[in-house]
């Protein structure tokens, strides 16, 4: 079966009753099974379809999948590309964000690594750059300042409803929540200290 057949034999109406999520996930699958079975697993664009299919698992807050998805994918496309490839480093942060805030030195050892390259093989200001910035501040827990610099350079690069800038208004916000929680609980001799 081809994807073009598959998409034919699909019920969009059932598809609309679905979340969008649940419905993504199911043609990831659907496709990466096809790619699976005609290009084998360690294909290119097999892996490209794995990685979907990660970050399908992850809207779905299904990290444990995701995270065994995007794990293959890295580990094959560092054997076949190198750790600075950008197929490697995309590889990295879907990894990095399955890993999340339970494995949090993990996942920052990878953005710190794929940063590393950016830096030097896109520059500072790059979209894809921005968005691993903004991935490491959140897992760092970094303050609302950090993260609205990030936030202020992808609205100037992308406009203000790319979904990388949304992403980073959102993460300010809980930034900013957490700085609120922790100033709260402590003592209250540091409650007249300068915000962050």
């Amino acid at each position: 079966a081809t994807l073009p057949k598959i998409l034919e034999k699909t019920d969009l109406p059932e598809l609309e009753t679905r979340s969008a999520a649940a419905a993504a996930l199911h043609l990831a699958q659907q496709a990466l099974s096809i790619q699976q079975e005609i290009l084998g697993a360690k294909h290119p664009n097999t892996l490209d379809g794995k990685l979907l299919l990660a970050e399908c698992l992850l809207d779905l807050g299904r990290r444990k999948e995701a995270y065994a998805a995007a794990l293959f994918a890295f580990r094959v496309r560092r054997r076949g590309f190198g750790k600075q490839h950008p197929r490697t480093l995309s590889a990295a942060i879907i990894l990095a964000a399955a890993l999340g805030r339970q494995q949090r030195g993990q996942a920052k050892q990878l953005l710190r690594g794929a940063l590393r390259v950016l830096f030097k093989e896109r520059g500072r200001v790059h979209p894809l750059t921005l968005s691993t910035i903004s991935d490491l501040l959140a897992l760092q827990s970094a303050p609302p300042g950090k993260i609205w610099r990030v936030w202020q350079a992808q609205r100037q690069l992308l406009g203000p409803r790319h979904p990388d800038v949304c992403c980073s208004a959102l993460r300010m916000v809980e930034a900013r929540k957490h700085s609120c929680r922790k100033r709260k609980m402590a003592p209250s001799s540091t409650a007249n200290a300068e915000p962050e």
